[in-house]
Formats: structure tokens, C-alpha cells, sequence
């Protein structure tokens, strides 16, 4: 501890520093200044824990400086030492909070016992702080703190499952062995925009109190993880007798579902199993995402526990899954392999019951084959798979049905390509120009006359470009307009209907595209064709 010592007398303050035994005391450093002045360089210099201080000096007395100690904020205690027994210091100095008040001359021991007592006091005072510190740095970090417990308890990352819930039960979580009713795992299959930005701890609260509040109903409690993003777990248990019977849980999770659907337009599955020990939760939890992970359907429901070993994977395990597809693919019929492909993964969901191990052994076989032709064909695998995204995406296709038809799709799109002739690339041409003629009445995307013609999005572009010499886009808009001035000029129809019948729904952006194309406002163009 660090001693200051402030007085204006030099003979006091000597007689203090050598007259007191500051090693018994455990005093560190002692420090000396005689005026306000000094004192105040100093206590902003050193961290000063207890200082020793005349009232009377010139200029500014002790209690000024003390009160200006308060005003810093400076955790330290003050002594003072004064000659005049005078009833208004005495009372200031109790005001200002200080420590001690000691009339001079004063032997040395009763100074020494005066410190002491400070320091004490400071250090009764410092554990106390240190102790709250500690507790509001915990508080502060109780959910870090529940989501590690959490995740030892419903994961079994710990090795002690008990030794977690105990201290659970000191934030108030009072898990009881035999008294939890069932596991339950919520995964978010398909996001709105309104909440794909939302942080995750948003989403976790979100889930947490609509869960909480649907088995509040049955007097049930619920203790929730977020293993990510999409993915929730959570024990449904009670500190009382009385547990959820099973078809009580099924409708609930019921209306989770419809919760989600209809207020945050997002397409949920969930999964629940009756678990009635804690130290059974890890596993009960691994089975659960066993049984998410063979909803490659991401059908929107809710699992009934005894449908957990119902998806499964065909029998014929010898049969060659991918047969006949490698043959369309060198023939040239990338649109016939993509066809095929899909009745397989529709047929094989809908009369065998498609699970993950299936769909894994039906991605290996397709990627087989897809190399194979690339192969004889003279193609490299990397001419495939372009760009870093696509290639990304790619190797994770088998963990959904849908991911696995958008390989299919992309894979018989690019042979599509290397294997098109002249006459094929006109037939494509005037496929695009017709369906473009047959639809100007809505909102003409690439990706739909990507997929009717079955080629990339990109290819699409580049061929149309190199045939009709315009861009597709550009066309598409001309057409529009085309049709758009011929049905001002030959009809008494609005103008706003006519943009309709163009696919503009915004009768601004349908005149700003119509004079930019034709050179005129539609409402000139026909008040010019009426004179």
C-alpha cells in the first residue's frame, strides 16, 4: 500500500516518516508533499491508498483537498492530523467521510494503529467491490455461462451431466433425474426475409418464449439450446407430478408450426421423443437429428416419435440406382437424364420412404457417372464446376432432395451445352422467342427460360446474345413495348390496363420504359395517333 503524507510543517512530516515502522505496517511506499498543490500532483501520479493530512495549510486547507479526492473519485481513506481541537473541522472532516481525526501531538503508536485500522478497512471494502464485479460479470455473462451447461447437458460435451445440472440449479434451472418428459429438436427448414437478418440471439429469444409460452398451458417448463441458426433443442419437464402425454406434446409442436408459418412466413419440422432421464438427453437428442437428417423431403411437419425408424433405405442395396443415365448423358439427352433423375428421387420417396442414407448413395453414384462421361468426352471436371460457389454447393447436394435436384438440374444443363449443335441452338432460339411472345402479360425471369430449355442461366444470355444479336433482356423489354404501342393504337383500353397486359405493375417505371424505347410517352403517342 502507498502512505501520502501532506502537511506544511517539514519537522511533522520528517518526524512522521521516520518515526512510524512502515515495514511492520506492510506499507510499501511513502510519499510526502507539503501543500494542497503538491498533494494533488501526486495523487494523480500514484495510486494513493491512504493519506495522512494537516488541516491547516496555506492557501488550501486539508479538507478542501479531501473533498477534492472525492470529487476524482480516488478510493483511498483519510487521516487527519490536526493541532486545533476545533469542532467545525472535526465536523467537516465526519461529513467529508474521512477516516480518522487525530489531535497533535499524537503518539506514534496511536497513528500506527490508525493506519491499520484503514487499512482494513480498504481491504474489507476492495474485496467487497471485487466480490460484486465478479457477480455482476457473471450476470452479465449468465446466458455464455447457460449455453455451455446446455450444451454438456443435451450434447454431452461435459463428462459430468450431474455435476452441470447442480450448477444449473444455482441459475435457477432445477432439473430433476425422472422428471424430464421429452426432447424435442426444431429445425428451420426455409427463412422470410423479414427475419433471415436477425442476429442469432434474437432468434434464440424468439423461440424460446413461444415455445415457452405453448407448454406453459400444461404447467410444463422448457430449457432450450440453439446448436445454429436453423437448429433447437429443448427438454420439455416440470417440477411438479404431472408430465404431457405424447399426442398433448404433437399438438403443440402443432402449433409451433402454424406460428411460424403464419407470423414468420417460415417453414419449420419438428421432432420429439419421450426422454424421462437427464444423463439420457445426449442420446435422445442424437436421435433426433438422426431422424432430421432423413427428412430429405424437408417435408414441413411434425415427426411422431414412432416414425424415427420408418424412413429407410431401399432394399435392393446391389441395384445400380443411376441405371440407363449415363447412356442419356452421352447420347445427348441431357433433357431425358434430368427427367429420369428426378422420377427416381420422387418414386423412391413416395413408395420406398427416401432417407439420408439413400440419398448419399444416389449423390455418389450420380457424381460417378457425371465424371465418367466428362471423361470420355474429353471434358474436365473443372470445366464443370466453374466457380467456387457452385463447386460448394455442389459437394453438399445429397443432404436434401431438393439440393440434390438442383445438381441433376445444373449437371444436364451444362452437357446440355457442350453437346448442342446449330440446329439444336435455332430449335432453342425459337422455343425462347415463342414462350417470350406467350407470356409478355407477366414478369418473363431468365431462370424460367433457363429451365425450359434446359440450359444455365448464363449460357442462356450468352447464346441469345450471339443468335439474335440483343440481349435478352433488351428484347424482352422491346417486345413489351411493341405490344404495349399496339394496343394503344388499336384499342380504347387505359393506359394503366396496358401496362398490366405487359406485366408492369407500376404504371411509372411501364411510361419511363415505354418513352425510352419508343422515343415518346404512351399518353403522347396515342393523343398522336387520335389527330
Amino acid at each position: 500500500m502507498t502512505v501520502l503524507i501532506v502537511d506544511d510543517q517539514t519537522v511533522v512530516v520528517s518526524g512522521i516518516l521516520f518515526g512510524i515502522d512502515w515495514s511492520r505496517l506492510k506499507i510499501d511506499r511513502t510519499l510526502k508533499a507539503y501543500n494542497a498543490y503538491e498533494a494533488k500532483k501526486i495523487l494523480q501520479e500514484y495510486q494513493v491508498d491512504i493519506m495522512l493530512c494537516d488541516i491547516e495549510m496555506p492557501v488550501e486547507n486539508g479538507l478542501s483537498l479531501y473533498a477534492w479526492t472525492k470529487e476524482q473519485n480516488m478510493d483511498l481513506e483519510c487521516i487527519f492530523l490536526t493541532a486545533h481541537a476545533d469542532f467545525m473541522y472535526a465536523k467537516e472532516a465526519i461529513r467529508l467521510g474521512s477516516f480518522e481525526y487525530i489531535l497533535q501531538p499524537a503518539r506514534y503508536e496511536e497513528v500506527e494503529n490508525a493506519i491499520l485500522r484503514a487499512m482494513e478497512k480498504l481491504h474489507v471494502k476492495r474485496k467487497k467491490t471485487e466480490y460484486s464485479s465478479y457477480g455482476k460479470a457473471l450476470f452479465e455473462k449468465k446466458d455464455v455461462l447457460m449455453e455451455g451447461l446446455l450444451k454438456e447437458v443435451f450434447l454431452g460435451k461435459g463428462q459430468d451431466v450431474n455435476a452441470s445440472c447442480q450448477t444449473l440449479e444455482t441459475l435457477g434451472v432445477h432439473l430433476k433425474t425422472g422428471r424430464l418428459g421429452y426432447s424435442c429438436l426444431v429445425h428451420i427448414q426455409r427463412w422470410s426475409m423479414a427475419i433471415d437478418t436477425w442476429e442469432s440471439q434474437l432468434l434464440r429469444y424468439t423461440m424460446n418464449n413461444v415455445v415457452s409460452e405453448l407448454f406453459s398451458y400444461y404447467g410444463q417448463k422448457i430449457l432450450l439450446l440453439q446448436i445454429d441458426r436453423e437448429n433447437y433443442v429443448f427438454a420439455v419437464y416440470t417440477e411438479e407430478v404431472h408430465e404431457m402425454d405424447e399426442e398433448s406434446v404433437y399438438r403443440q409442436l402443432g402449433q409451433l408450426l402454424e406460428v411460424y408459418e403464419k407470423y414468420f412466413l417460415c417453414r419449420i419440422a419438428c421432432y420429439f421423443k419421450s426422454c424421462k432421464e437427464v444423463t439420457e438427453l445426449p442420446q435422445s437428442i442424437e436421435k433426433l437429428i438422426k431422424q432430421k437428417e432423413d427428412n430429405v423431403a424437408l417435408l414441413s411437419k411434425v415427426f411422431l416419435p414412432e416414425q424415427a425408424g420408418k424412413i429407410i433405405e431401399k432394399e435392393e442395396r446391389n441395384q445400380n440406382l443411376c441405371e440407363g443415365l449415363e447412356e442419356l448423358l452421352l447420347n445427348g439427352a441431357a433433357e431425358g437424364l434430368q427427367k429420369e433423375a428426378f422420377l427416381i428421387l420422387d418414386r423412391m420417396y413416395q413408395e420406398e420412404g427416401l432417407g439420408a442414407d439413400f440419398l448419399r448413395r444416389f449423390y455418389h453414384e450420380f457424381m460417378q457417372l457425371v465424371y465418367s462421361v466428362s471423361d470420355r468426352l474429353g471434358i474436365k471436371p473443372s470445366q464443370i464446376f466453374e466457380s467456387q460457389e457452385v463447386l460448394k454447393k455442389s459437394l453438399t447436394a445429397y443432404t436434401s432432395v431438393e439440393e440434390m435436384k438442383w445438381l441433376v438440374k445444373y449437371i444436364a444443363a451444362f452437357f446440355n451445352e457442350t453437346q448442342t449443335s446449330d440446329e439444336k441452338q435455332k430449335n432453342q432460339i425459337d422455343t425462347i422467342l415463342q414462350y417470350i411472345r406467350s407470356n409478355l402479360d407477366k414478369d418473363i425471369r431468365r431462370g424460367d427460360i433457363a429451365g425450359l430449355v434446359f440450359l444455365n442461366q448464363n449460357y442462356v444470355s450468352r447464346l441469345f446474345k450471339n443468335e439474335m444479336g440483343i440481349s435478352l433482356k433488351e428484347y424482352i423489354i422491346q417486345e413489351k413495348m411493341k405490344s404495349a404501342q399496339i394496343l394503344l393504337k388499336g384499342t380504347h383500353m387505359s393506359i394503366s390496363m396496358i401496362a398490366t397486359k405487359v406485366g408492369y405493375s407500376n404504371f411509372s417505371h411501364f411510361s419511363q420504359t415505354y418513352k425510352k424505347i419508343m422515343g415518346v410517352a404512351p399518353v403522347d403517342d396515342r393523343m398522336r395517333e387520335d389527330n
